[in-house]
């Protein structure tokens, strides 16, 4: 398996597709989908994923930060699983299924699904706090307060 975006989610943000100056790619819809998933720590189902592989390994920009997407990974996974840090044996066996070093992700393909999966449950958070957006900056805007820590008045 490689990177597929979740159903729905190419229509959801079809607006950005090559709109204005900004250049979206696929591959931002996934991350950003990802990233909340895996903020909450949450998986989505397996069969929410829309089954087209969008490409196979990270687009260059991204390249220079696999080593941090295999640890957020490696981290929400101990995390949703419950696995006591200090059980070291626990912990590399869990590494050695998500981490392959030979592929140009550092991800087994476990690993890759399991951000997919990743992926699906961050768009569902999406999908239930905002519309689809039509500009990049309505995105950023609406996404920042998924990161924010709400302020007491």
């Amino acid at each position: 398996m490689s990177f597929v975006l979740p159903k729905g989610a190419r229509q959801f943000f079809k607006a950005l597709d090559g709109s204005g100056q900004e250049r979206w790619l696929l591959f931002d819809t996934w991350y950003l989908c990802m990233m909340l998933g895996i903020q909450k720590r949450r998986l989505g189902p397996k069969d929410e994923l829309d089954g087209i592989v969008f490409i196979s390994e990270y687009p260059e920009a991204f390249r220079p930060h696999s080593d941090f997407i295999a640890g957020l990974l490696i981290d929400a996974e101990l995390t949703r699983q419950k696995i006591d840090l200090e059980d070291k044996a626990s912990v590399e066996s869990e590494m050695v299924k998500l981490l392959d070093p030979t592929r140009a992700t550092s991800l087994h393909e476990d690993g890759i699904e399991l951000l997919n999966r990743y992926a699906v449950a961050g768009f569902e958070e999406i999908q239930e706090r905002m519309l689809p957006p039509a500009k990049i900056e309505d995105l950023l805007v609406a996404c920042a307060g998924y990161w924010m820590p709400v302020v007491a008045a």
